[in-house]
């Protein structure tokens, strides 16, 4: 894979989550508007979910594209990552 290609699916996967939880934020407002006890803000919560998840989505897509590629030792970085992240997230519990 090119780093021209890989940096595209990189592209691709922001652009799409970044509209996807807009979209999910904007149709929760809505809802919201239109019946406060309706689901409006677990949707407005799923969509704010999506933004924050976007970067781990980013490392864990970048791991597979260096292990597809066989670059072990980055594939291992991004793992290490994934470990710290995930790290930090339990002791934020």
């Amino acid at each position: 894979m090119t780093p021209e290609r890989q940096a595209r699916q990189l592209a691709v996967l922001l652009e799409w989550g970044t509209w996807t939880a807009t979209g999910l934020i904007g149709l929760g407002l809505l809802l919201t508007v239109a019946a406060a006890d309706g689901p409006g803000l677990a949707i407005i919560f799923a969509g704010t979910a999506l933004f924050v998840l976007l970067p781990v989505l980013r490392v864990i897509m970048l791991g597979v594209q260096f292990f597809l590629k066989g670059e072990t030792r980055w594939a291992a970085v991004t793992g290490l990552v994934l470990l710290i992240i995930g790290a930090g997230t339990l002791l934020n519990l």
